[in-house]
């Protein structure tokens, strides 16, 4: 009798575990598909791509894709290349922080020297609105992990500088001074490491002959 009280706890313990276990990657698997994000694949160019996102149109993204960072399954639950997605496909993004994505920007100011037809040094110069002032203009990236970011400038700035705001302070008159935000290159891109949700970026790409201010907002939720 003692013996069989021994097993019958013995299988009540390994029960257990395995229920808590399976409890846990419920809880997990839930809150993966909470993060994830239902977008539209569309191709533009000449190998670049956007996602727009189904419930927000206004977030319109590009994921930076290195081998072996993702995986793709098609509909049946085959796996596929990345390059394999076709305009219209609709994809479940899940973001781990490992992944990286382009954030598509917006233009802002900008300083630009050169050389007309008569050989006359001469500068162009735009003096926009402060980002926190561009509203609707700023496109969103949600964020639902710390995000490495690719700044997606049409041509490759020599340097890239980074500030960024609360969001909360979206077209505010009081403009406060920014956080310098620290910028790597990998790949031979800029990256903006571990970028959060709900702040203002503020992306100036500095060359040669001068700089312009790009400009983009993310999102937690």
């Amino acid at each position: 009798m003692k013996k069989k009280r021994y097993l019958w706890l013995i299988a009540g313990i390994i029960l257990l575990l395995v229920l808590t276990v399976m409890i846990k990657k419920g809880v997990e698997r839930k809150q993966k598909e909470e993060c994830a994000i239902t977008a539209m694949y569309v191709p533009f160019g000449k190998g670049s791509h956007v996602f727009i996102e189904i419930e927000d149109r206004h977030n319109v993204f590009s994921v930076y894709v290195r081998d072996g960072d993702c995986k793709v399954y098609d509909i049946n639950g085959k796996k596929i290349e990345f390059h394999q997605l076709v305009k219209g496909n609709v994809v479940k993004i899940y973001g781990d922080g490992m992944m990286g994505a382009a954030a598509i920007l917006t233009r802002g100011s900008y300083t630009w020297n050169y050389v007309d037809a008569d050989g006359i040094n001469k500068t162009a110069k735009a003096e926009g609105l402060h980002v926190l002032k561009w509203g609707d203009e700023l496109r969103n990236i949600r964020l639902t992990v710390p995000t490495d970011l690719t700044p997606d400038i049409y041509d490759k700035p020599q340097q890239v500088e980074v500030i960024r705001y609360s969001r909360s302070l979206l077209g505010t008159e009081d403009i406060p001074k920014g956080e310098k935000v620290t910028v790597v290159q990998k790949d031979e891109n800029f990256v903006i490491e571990n970028a959060s949700g709900d702040y203002v970026y503020s992306v100036t790409g500095i060359w040669e002959n001068g700089r312009v201010e790009f400009g983009f907002m993310t999102s937690s939720k």
